[in-house]
């Protein structure tokens, strides 16, 4: 790019230079011969019409009277005020001699007026004064005339006009040259733009390729897990409840972590199964209007323990009355459990969790605001991103997948609606999902 608008500045500049160098020549071409070869060549016209005029005028011929005589001898006199004054004849005054010729041809027209003005044909004495006196300067005429047009200062004018032409010639092959090279240099980038362009459809494709491999992997591995975990929860189970017999205490307390440790695997295997169905696009939803509310009293329940096992105050606030919401009970519920577990995971003891949902101008928010940790704010826009962790250490004190947070955003995007994430670090974490409009159903709207 920076050598494309380098060339372009050349070009622009090559472009002025020879505008300026023809205009400069074009104004010189017309100060030589235009104006001072011009000037000096009409005088020695009328002064070889009016000699011509003045022996017709004494020979009688009918074409030329008096009237014609006096008019070739006002036009004689007006060519020496241009040669001797005019801005564009300075030339002509440069050359040698030549304002005097001018001084006294002036001069002498001067003198020469009144026996113009008193000549009667067949007057030869007159004719002869007027004449001689006029035909007295024709070489010194002739001489400048031919200094203006073959003298060596004019020569040297002439040269330099000649040189400006050249001058402009060569910009014009820079310009062409220029030309050629800006197109070559920009069809080799479009060639080039083309290629990175189909480079870059093609790595997309095989990343989305990729991705999509990767998600049905997870999917079908998730799947398969998922029978064996089940048997494993339920022999568990049965050896918990001691339905075949009574067993040791320590082998009793032995199946009670089996259990435990089972249902958090599969809890994990069901986030990654999810996350493959969003990624691959397979998931479906099951859509129905149901009451948010009870819902959310629900996920409440359902985490209760864990907050108070943890010494973390869990309070819940329903704005929402009246209101049916149109999406996927599972995942709306799904959603607030992961928002829930999180905060739960991050808020040290004696923290509080508060849950809040109401109106959002005409859309449904839920909204959970914990005094946890916080999120760092270099990692607030990557904490939805799937298998994130804000603490990236190897070492980290709170477990998970960095799946919770992603399966969220799916979720709620799945539906239309939107994920805000406020943090500061040391004060807590607030997360806000709204559901639009065309979802909720019944209710007045109002500002959350």
């Amino acid at each position: 790019m920076a050598a494309v608008v380098g060339l372009a500045v050349i070009f622009l500049t090559l472009i002025t230079l020879h505008d300026q160098e023809l205009r400069r020549e074009r104004n010189a071409h017309a100060y030589l011969l235009t104006n001072n070869n011009w000037a000096v060549g009409q005088l020695a016209y009328e002064l070889e019409r009016f000699l011509g005029s003045l022996d017709r005028f004494m020979l009688g011929e009918p074409d030329t009277d008096r009237e014609a005589l006096s008019t070739r001898f006002e036009l004689l006199w007006s060519r020496i005020p241009v040669l001797l004054h005019g801005d564009q004849t300075q030339e002509v005054r440069k050359v040698a001699g030549a304002a005097e010729l001018l001084d006294g041809l002036m001069a002498t027209l001067r003198s020469l007026d009144p026996e113009v003005a008193a000549l009667r044909r067949g007057d030869r004495d007159r004719y002869l004064r007027i004449h001689e006196a006029l035909t007295a300067w024709r070489p010194a005429v002739q001489n400048l005339t031919q200094e203006v047009y073959y003298g060596e200062h004019f020569r040297q004018l002439a040269e330099e006009t000649r040189a400006g032409y050249r001058r402009a010639e060569l910009y014009q092959w820079a310009i062409l040259l220029v030309v050629v090279v800006l197109t070559a240099f920009l069809g080799a980038e479009v060639l080039l733009s083309s290629r990175r362009a189909r480079n870059e459809i093609g790595a997309r494709l095989a990343a989305e390729a990729a991705n999509l491999a990767k998600s049905n992997f997870l999917a079908t591995v998730s799947h398969e897990l998922r029978t064996p975990l089940n048997a494993i929860m339920g022999f568990a189970e049965i050896q918990e409840r001691q339905i075949f017999g009574p067993l040791p205490e320590r082998y009793h307390g032995y199946s009670r972590d089996i259990h435990t440790s089972a249902a958090h695997l599969l809890s994990v295997l069901d986030a990654i199964l999810d996350m493959a169905r969003i990624d691959s696009r397979r998931i479906v939803l099951d859509e129905e209007a149901f009451d948010p509310a009870a819902a959310v009293q629900t996920a409440v329940r359902m985490i209760a323990a864990d907050s108070e096992r943890n010494g973390i105050t869990l309070a819940v606030d329903v704005q929402a009355t009246g209101v049916s919401l149109f999406a996927d009970q599972r995942m709306f519920r799904q959603i607030l459990l992961n928002l829930l577990a999180n905060a739960v995971r991050f808020t040290p003891r004696d923290g509080r969790i508060e849950v809040w949902l109401g109106r959002d101008g005409p859309g449904l928010a839920l909204r959970v605001r914990d005094t946890g940790i916080g999120i760092p704010p270099e990692a607030v826009p990557r904490v939805t991103e799937a298998f994130f962790q804000a603490d990236q250490s190897h070492a980290r004190r709170h477990q998970g997948t960095g799946l919770g947070l992603s399966l969220v955003k799916g979720f709620a995007e799945l539906h239309e609606g939107s994920v805000a994430i406020d943090s500061e670090v040391g004060r807590g974490t607030v997360v806000t999902v709204v559901f639009p409009e065309a979802r909720v159903l019944g209710g007045a709207s109002a500002a959350a």
